[in-house]
């Protein structure tokens, strides 16, 4: 009879046997992560990439693509009214002057 295994067919010694390699030289003192400023930038997206934030930029995108479509138009708006008053003014300079 074959001794009882564990996950992914693991029997108890054999993962005793990894807890105790892992116990004297653990596997942390070789992840040192990302030393550049480029790797560190890139890591910090993580999140983004793997759907951590990515709906919270969604919405931030979206946002910002509707304030300005908004300001576009707000500019447009501002703009012909600007032209209003200016050809009013000239009208009434004209009509005063004589």
């Amino acid at each position: 009879m074959s001794p009882k295994t564990t996950n992914k067919g693991w029997t108890p010694e054999r993962r005793e046997a990894q807890r105790q390699r892992c116990l004297e030289n653990p596997p942390s003192n070789y992840a040192t992560g990302p030393k550049t400023a480029s790797g560190k930038a890139r890591a910090s997206m993580n999140a983004f990439k793997h759907g951590g934030d990515a709906l919270y930029k969604k919405i931030a995108m979206d946002m910002l693509r509707h304030n300005q479509e908004f300001l576009k138009s707000a500019g447009a708006f501002a703009e012909i009214e600007l032209i209003k008053a200016m050809q009013k003014q000239a009208t009434i300079r004209r009509r005063t002057k004589g």
